[in-house]
């Protein structure tokens, strides 16, 4: 039995063919989501210590053996079908799209006591997705990621060179 405080979930099987990124009310691992939120924002939350310690380092032959290292990594795991590019193209939405985190998750984003944990998400920058599986027989996972970073830092400088031009 449910208690009328859950939220509704509403399930349309008309995009159940191909993996699109889910409303607030169809997102069946909101518990998930909502894990992998929290841990972008813990993330994002240790860059700017993790960047002081690196100006503090100096000497740039030592900077390689004398900061801390963070292993932070987020894996899906699933069988064929089970929903792991809708899950992910749902939270990557959540990542870009403030207003839609608010949405979905208002208890957890729009508190005062959080706000800290929603500003450091809203300055992300989210990559194209990667998926290995259509690459072909001579491209490389990490050259693909390298593009795509080298890509929105250079739309970055543009579009920071086009806001300082009077």
């Amino acid at each position: 039995m449910t208690s009328s405080t859950e939220p509704k979930l509403l399930i349309d099987l008309t995009n159940a063919r191909q993996a699109t990124a889910l409303n607030a009310d169809s997102i069946l691992h909101r518990m998930q989501i909502e894990a992998f939120l929290e841990r972008v924002s813990e993330v994002v939350g240790r860059v700017e210590g993790f960047s002081e310690k690196l100006k503090q380092c100096g000497d740039t032959r030592t900077r390689s053996v004398s900061y801390e290292r963070y292993h932070d990594v987020i894996t899906l795991h699933g069988k064929r079908g089970s929903g792991k590019t809708t899950f992910l193209l749902s939270a990557l939405e959540l990542l870009q799209n403030p207003a839609k985190r608010i949405a979905a998750f208002p208890e957890r984003f729009k508190n005062d006591k959080n706000k800290d944990n929603n500003d450091s998400l809203n300055g992300l920058c989210v990559l194209e997705i990667l998926d290995p599986t259509l690459f072909g027989l001579h491209e490389h996972l990490l050259l693909s990621l390298l593009a795509k970073i080298t890509f929105e830092v250079r739309s970055a400088v543009k579009n920071s060179e086009r806001m300082t031009l009077p």
